[in-house]
């Protein structure tokens, strides 16, 4: 199996480029032999500080064959050796590592309703004969454990044995605002609630408590895993920053947990209903994503200001940096279009807007944002159908580049911000411009 490192995004400081890498589990022969000592020197020669994730769900084959990955126990000490030499080889020159790509994610898509890598579920939730095994109920929960666990002992072994190389290092967490489908009702204020707490504070009271939320051990029982009192030393405050990744906004309303059942997943648990319009009919704000078969989505941009918010709150004022923050456009635009991208621009104004209020207004600790993504690229679960680039890829060639107006609009801001953050505008977009101003506001 080759290293796999992928520019994925990037942010401009005062301190200079941020660029996040993404390795795959590899061989020691695999790592010395690869380019990326090249790749990263390059990078450093240009003033560019690289952020490397060690696992963004490219997990080798061999050990999902062998013992189930992260299904088993035995990936915490692979994932720890794995690490051991990534720190080894590269740690005198990246100082800033990520452990784990959205802990959220594996546990969910990948074993509970087995859309994404490995694909394990229950049969009767497998509908469209996907999935190979599992137990959508027991097999998230337990996958999750293991996830925390693995991240953790990487941490405690970079900050014990690589301690000198004097880097950072943390998670990123997959984030959404949940907002109650009738405000003045209080069961869907309290769905709203369940579901942070089963989103977000699922990994986030493990790695701040050493346990995980009460909600949850009431509903999930014998099926969440405990820690021991070690393991539960180790889990909190495993992390030095936080990535989070910010796309989405959902209403809550209360749902009956169908628990057990044949058809019953993990995500079922929170005993929520999620939808992107509300007891009035209203949608949150811009269209998302069109999707004829499982229905729209829509982007609220407020819902940064309230994630930022909440985390530092409820989580003690962590070091964020914003991991991903993106737009998805279809494939299926022609080059023209493609190009000229205004509602990327859109999506990125208006959340940078919200982002700025938030650190303004509640003083949340966040160093730096990362736009997804630098180039069109295959996406997880949709290929090549959607982009998500600040820079046009022509599939069939892809020496085919092309910076499109989103790009070129936030080459603006990056310079605008760097050179003159006191009198920065934002470059506003069509969303924030006089006739709307109101609406972004209230978004």
């Amino acid at each position: 199996m080759q290293l796999r490192m992928v520019v994925s995004f990037h942010f401009r400081s005062k301190e200079g480029e941020v660029v996040v890498l993404t390795f795959g589990m590899a061989s020691v022969t695999d790592i010395q032999k690869s380019g990326s000592h090249k790749l990263i020197d390059a990078l450093l020669e240009k003033n560019i500080t690289p952020f490397v994730t060690l696992f963004h769900w490219d997990l080798p084959q061999t050990l999902q064959d062998e013992y189930e990955g992260f299904l088993d126990r035995q990936i915490i000490q692979d994932f720890k050796d794995y690490a051991d030499l990534c720190f080894k080889e590269f740690g005198g020159k990246v100082k800033h590592w990520i452990t784990i790509n959205q802990l959220y994610t594996v546990p969910t898509r990948g074993y509970a309703i087995g859309t994404d890598a490995p694909g394990r579920c229950s049969p009767m939730v497998d509908t469209k004969h996907r999935c190979y095994g599992g137990n959508s109920s027991t097999e998230p929960y337990i996958v999750a454990h293991n996830q925390l666990l693995a991240h953790a002992t990487v941490v405690d072994l970079y900050r014990t044995k690589y301690k000198f190389q004097k880097g950072k290092i943390g998670p990123v967490m997959i984030t959404r605002w949940f907002l109650p489908f009738d405000e003045s009702d209080p069961a869907s204020i309290e769905a709203a609630e369940r579901m942070n707490q089963f989103f977000h504070g699922w990994y986030m009271e493990p790695l701040t408590k050493g346990r995980y939320p009460d909600i949850m051990r009431q509903i999930v029982g014998s099926r969440l895993p405990n820690f021991t009192e070690e393991e539960a030393e180790l889990v909190a405050g495993s992390y030095d920053f936080l990535g989070l990744n910010y796309y989405v906004t959902q209403y809550a309303q209360p749902k009956p947990n169908p628990y057990p059942s044949e058809t019953h997943t993990a995500m079922m648990d929170a005993g929520v209903k999620l939808t992107y319009d509300n007891s009035r009919g209203e949608f949150l704000g811009p269209l998302f994503v069109e999707d004829k078969v499982s229905g729209n989505s829509y982007y609220y941009p407020k819902g940064i200001y309230y994630v930022m918010d909440y985390f530092k709150t409820k989580y003690g004022d962590p070091l964020i940096y914003v991991t991903e923050n993106g737009f998805s456009t279809p494939s299926s635009e022609n080059r023209e279009q493609a190009i000229a991208d205004y509602k990327r621009i859109d999506y990125l104004c208006s959340h940078l807007c919200f982002l700025r209020k938030v650190i303004k207004e509640k003083g949340v600790n966040v160093r730096g944002y990362f736009a997804w993504a630098l180039g069109d690229n295959y996406e997880f679960c949709k290929g090549f159908t959607v982009r998500f680039g600040l820079s046009y890829v022509n599939w069939e060639d892809l020496d085919d580049r092309n910076l499109k107006e989103s790009g070129k609009w936030y080459q603006r801001f990056i310079n605008g911000t760097v050179k003159n953050s006191a009198k920065q505008d934002f470059l506003r977009s069509s969303l924030s411009s006089q006739s709307q101003k109101k609406r972004l506001a209230d978004a």
